[in-house]
């Protein structure tokens, strides 16, 4: 393992670029190598914090399990890349302790 390439079994992210349009943005992120997308190391995501924080952060993720995007073409099990914007929000009855988790509400 490389380590400054990859930290904690992740790829480092080696350059983001992100444009505002009139009618929405685009994001390009690179890593120091492919993005495993056939699942084999799970679920596997990063994400981008725009300047509202928190409230509105945009996430490209691969996992299989959960059918949450047009993209996986009605298969949960397909883990192909796709995107969310979510909220975070540090729940103090979360599973993930005092670090922000993605809400609903």
């Amino acid at each position: 393992m490389l380590p400054d390439i990859i930290s904690d079994g992740f790829l480092k992210i080696k350059e983001a670029v992100i444009k505002p349009h009139d009618v929405g943005l685009s994001a390009i992120l690179k890593t120091h190598g492919l993005i495993p997308q056939n699942g084999e190391k799970g679920a596997v995501g990063y994400g981008l914090i725009t300047d509202q924080g928190l409230s509105a952060v945009i996430v490209g993720t691969s996992h299989k399990g959960v059918l949450d995007s047009v993209a996986q073409n009605s298969n949960a099990d397909n883990p192909v890349w796709h995107s969310h914007f979510v909220r975070l929000e540090v729940i103090s009855e979360g599973n993930c302790g005092t670090n922000p988790e993605v809400t609903v509400s």
